[in-house]
């Protein structure tokens, strides 16, 4: 059966539907109940269990870098561990599990050559 993932939030979705007859939700979303069964029973497509995947893996290397690689060097660390994947991809995964590259501080000055004092 089709269940919608964790991290989006559907899920609460999907129990407020369970108090639902399901012809009513369909009538509601314009949707035939054949067709709403035949999307329950379909399986779940090679792309997203190709993305599930990867996506623990890429998680596993941004927490490895200790926060600090975002989309090009982890797309670099696949690729270097034999990975086939868009670096386009990577950044969608990234962005769908909410991570980020901690930005490197800015260079801070604190001497002042230029004072009156010797």
């Amino acid at each position: 059966m089709r269940h919608p993932p964790a991290d989006d939030g559907a899920a609460e979705d999907v129990q407020d539907d369970a108090c639902f007859p399901v012809a009513c939700l369909c009538r509601h979303l314009g949707v035939s109940r054949s067709g709403y069964y035949a999307w329950v029973m379909r399986p779940e497509a090679e792309r997203k269990k190709r993305d599930r995947a990867l996506r623990h893996e890429v998680a596993a290397i941004h927490q490895e870098s200790r926060g600090t690689y975002g989309a090009p060097r982890v797309h670099a660390e696949l690729k270097a561990r034999g990975q086939r994947v868009a670096r386009k991809r990577v950044a969608r995964l990234l962005r769908q599990q909410g991570l980020r590259a901690r930005r490197r501080r800015n260079f801070v000055r604190t001497t002042d050559s230029a004072h009156s004092r010797p």
